[in-house]
């Protein structure tokens, strides 16, 4: 008998793990384990034997072999780099617990209300509830685990595995993501990595939002298409030609016309391909999500986001007629295209929306809670992607520095700061790891003097510090007077700088 470990089931420690403060309940939860609806009641009865004379026991190497699973898959379970790591000390500690047993047997006994068929130790059999709840409850998770159970006789053995979809599988907690944080510090290097791992190339696509992005770009909308009117040699009858395989027909003949069609936006269509393709995942990569007016963008596709415990949308949007009439002629199995025509569309479980945001930068439009909800945010910090750009260095040119050659995490944790101290300046304004490419820097990891006027020096002094006098950093008021002196060899940094920068 395979059973899919239900959600109220699983221990509280685990169900907290996608959120460093978590809101939930601090109870255990129900530690009866539901199989089954009591119309079964007979088939689950007998398969038991009653529960008369029955043997039951996990299987050590089995719960240790299931624990290592989990370890594997922890960045898929957790929702921030906080929990994933509270969430290994978390398994590591099980592991330990289990090692360290010897006994593993319990008893077992039905429970049965109007709706529900459950299983559960006996109440007088102490430690065969302590084995269930520390051997079984904290180390079962639902969308990633099932139990089996093998029977011979009136023995039975208890065994936890993954669940057969889950060798790519994403926690619900995952299904629509924002990585955000400020400019630099690496979050579409982050997504990129985790898109890696979890989607096959050919089941991503990635837009970028914009000032002005619309509906009928990431949704759908009637679009002016080319059609050409061909009088054929052989006939006077006159043929519509439309752009095919990635060109249009058109001779010296052929005279152009515009008809309208509605034309699926990004959205749409990655949606179609996923609903087509159940058994693979896909995702919609958004960077910028916040660069666009997010409500007009989604319109009423915003009711879509509310995912159910499947991770399919828990309410439905209906169709346009013209939405509708494209999705006919989609190639969907007709059992979904009648499925969307009763009860509207949805996003399904295999389709996931991540994106990637500033937390605060000029020319972002704000969004409404009603729409942050509905997603599962990750903050990537100043320094998180810091180990990245280990080695790379910055050439100085200042003789007032012991090493002219200095660290380029150095140089900048120290503008940083210097300029929060200073100035107050907000985090989205300071230097990130990755606010200049590991491409910007020669073949022996030293940033091009280029590149560190044209575009560090220049933003530090026009952008950030444009409007401050008495700044803490440069010596000189004029960018032409740094790059001159710096291009010469001269000291260009004030010694209160210096003095942060050599310590």
């Amino acid at each position: 008998m395979k059973i899919n470990i239900a959600d109220s089931f699983v221990f509280n420690t685990v169900k907290n793990a996608k959120s460093p403060k978590s809101t939930r309940a601090t109870s255990a939860g129900e530690s009866k384990l539901y199989i089954g609806h009591p119309s079964d009641k007979a088939r689950f009865n007998n398969f038991f034997n009653n529960y008369t004379g029955i043997n039951c026991k996990f299987d050590k190497d089995n719960l240790l072999e299931h624990i290592d699973y989990l370890l594997t898959i922890v960045y898929k379970i957790t929702g921030t780099r906080y929990a994933r790591d509270k969430q290994e000390e978390y398994y590591n500690d099980l592991k330990d617990k289990v090692d360290a047993n010897t006994d593993f047997t319990f008893s077992l006994e039905s429970y049965i209300d109007p709706s529900r068929y459950y299983i559960r130790p006996l109440e007088t059999d102490i430690d065969g509830q302590k084995r269930w709840k520390e051997f079984f409850r904290k180390i079962a998770i639902s969308n990633f685990s099932q139990l089996r159970i093998e029977k011979n006789g009136n023995n039975f053995i208890f065994l936890l595995e993954p669940l057969e979809h889950t060798t790519k599988a994403i926690p619900v907690g995952g299904m629509n993501k924002v990585l955000y944080g400020a400019p630099g510090t690496g979050k579409s290097f982050k997504l990129q990595s985790d898109v890696n791992i979890f989607f096959d190339n050919n089941n991503i696509e990635r837009i970028n939002f914009y000032n002005g992005y619309t509906y009928g770009q990431f949704v759908g909308t009637y679009k002016p298409v080319p059609v050409y009117k061909e009088f054929g040699a052989s006939t006077t009858t006159p043929k519509f030609k439309y752009k095919e395989n990635g060109s249009y027909s058109r001779t010296e003949t052929s005279e152009p016309y515009v008809v309208y069609e509605y034309i699926a936006g990004v959205f749409l269509k990655i949606l179609l391909r996923a609903l087509k393709d159940s058994e693979n995942a896909y995702c919609l990569i958004i960077e910028e999500l916040n660069r666009a007016k997010v409500d007009s963008v989604f319109g009423d596709m915003f009711q879509l986001l509310d995912r159910n415990d499947t991770g399919e949308s828990e309410y439905r949007v209906k169709c346009s007629d013209e939405m509708l009439d494209h999705i006919k002629t989609s190639g969907l199995d007709l059992s979904i295209i009648n499925d969307i025509s009763e009860n509207g569309l949805y996003i399904p479980k295999n389709l996931f929306l991540w994106a990637t945001m500033n937390s605060a930068d000029q020319g972002v439009f704000p969004m409404d809670t009603a729409f942050k909800r509905r997603w599962n945010f990750e903050y990537i910090g100043l320094n998180d992607s810091e180990s990245e750009m280990i080695g790379f260095k910055v050439e100085l040119n200042d003789a007032a520095v012991t090493e002219t050659k200095k660290e380029w995490n150095k140089f900048r944790r120290t503008v940083n700061k210097m300029l929060s101290d200073k100035y107050a300046i907000a985090e989205d304004k300071l230097l990130a790891p990755f606010f200049v490419k590991k491409s910007d820097f020669d073949a022996n990891n030293v940033l091009e003097p280029s590149v560190f006027i044209n575009k560090v020096i220049m933003y530090l002094k026009e952008d950030v510090l444009r409007h401050r006098k008495e700044e803490e950093i440069f010596l000189y008021q004029q960018f032409s007077d740094i790059v001159e002196k710096y291009i010469n060899g001269e000291q260009i940094f004030k010694s209160s700088f210096i003095a942060e920068l050599n310590t």
